[in-house]
């Protein structure tokens, strides 16, 4: 059997030598803080449509001159991937406005709340006629006339009912066809464009409030690891947890993972977890010590760990498995949270039976030999 314990310098090597790139990277690179933390203006438009992230931010960037966020996003109304999310600085409303003729221009959608007319003529006409009609009938132009398959599809201001019943008979009568709300349907629509600004000073609560969360949830649990097992136990956890917040620290500078409101998310379900791990493999120890007294402390973890093993892989095994699905499918603001958290659970079972069974049997080896 591979004795862990006596090999635990090459661990606690392997966990250094990943911190230190850490420090590194956030000295050198820093964190890719998002608007959520910086303040910035966040704007979401329903493109109707499938759409390329490298697209809609060069339009933002031939008019701002610097690189946006640009995130895909589910449209509540269908459930597809159709709308954009963009993350900029502080906009003022003429590059908002800039920005949504442009991105409007681009994909042919409309930028203003209205009324859609859909009527069943059973006939393609030009566009031209029905825009004529449209003109005669309300004294002002469509926003936009297609016809297709014999159907015309009339967009307007949003008009009042007495504009609509008026529509509803001018194309009745023009074109012959009943208007009873099956072959001519009216309905008001909203803009496809929302916008919105957060501040710096939200951001900077953000920050604090991300601290405040990792630093309170390491010392709950410190609290519980102790009061379950024992002091030592406890403090053998936080340093496991320390190097897991490290290491998914290490993941966001390294990579460039946009800090988010998710990035809170994720160190607390790694802690969470790594957690979850340990308390399993001290509920072995303490089993353990009880019944194998006649061999060292040393002995009787290396026992213990080579014990919850197979169920601490096969447990983190099946959690990555379901959030590597989510890693596919997902969309780029999923697949942001969800990469940190598979690399969290890969080092949170490293850092269980690596890390802080080996600094409990450090710590208690120091303790007997004080006594």
């Amino acid at each position: 059997m591979f004795n862990i314990i006596e090999k635990r310098k090459i661990f606690f090597t392997i966990s250094a030598v990943i911190i230190i790139i850490g420090i590194i990277s956030l000295f050198t690179r820093g964190f890719n803080f998002d608007i959520d933390f910086t303040g910035g203006t966040q704007m979401t438009v329903n493109l109707g449509q499938d759409f390329n992230n490298d697209d809609v931010a060069g339009i933002v960037e031939g008019i701002l001159n610097e690189t946006p966020v640009v995130q895909k996003a589910a449209d509540p109304t269908t459930g597809q991937n159709t709308s954009v999310i963009i993350k900029t600085k502080n906009l003022d409303a003429d590059q908002r406005t800039q920005i949504y003729n442009a991105i409007a221009d681009k994909y042919d959608i409309n930028a203003t709340d209205g009324t859609l007319i859909s009527a069943n003529i059973g006939k393609n006409v030009s566009t031209d006629e029905i825009s004529a009609l449209v003109s005669t009938t309300l004294g002002t132009d469509p926003i936009k006339v297609s016809v297709e398959d014999g159907f015309a599809y009339i967009k307007t201001s949003t008009l009042t009912d007495d504009g609509k019943t008026a529509m509803q008979k001018a194309i009745s009568d023009k074109y012959g066809i009943a208007n009873d709300g099956s072959a001519i349907t009216v309905s008001d629509f909203k803009t496809a464009f929302s916008s919105d600004n957060i501040s710096a000073d939200v951001g900077n609560d953000l920050k604090s409030s991300a601290i405040w969360s990792a630093v309170i949830a390491i010392v709950l649990m410190m609290i519980y690891i102790s009061f379950r097992f024992e002091f030592l136990s406890g403090v053998a956890c936080v340093i496991s947890l320390v190097h897991d917040a490290l290491i998914l620290i290490t993941v966001y500078t390294v990579f460039q993972i946009p800090v988010n409101l998710t990035f809170i998310a994720a160190v607390l379900t790694v802690l969470g977890y790594s957690n979850s791990d340990t308390v399993v493999i001290f509920d072995r120890i303490r089993e353990n010590v009880k019944n194998m007294k006649k061999i060292t402390i040393a002995e009787v973890v290396n026992i213990s760990v080579w014990q919850t093993f197979r169920r601490s892989c096969f447990t983190g095994l099946a959690a990555l498995i379901t959030i590597g699905a989510l890693y596919i499918v997902g969309v780029p603001s999923i697949k942001q949270f969800a990469f940190p958290i598979m690399i969290g659970i890969v080092f949170g079972i490293y850092s269980s039976i690596f890390v802080a069974a080996e600094m409990w049997v450090i710590f208690v080896n120091g303790k007997n030999r004080k006594a």
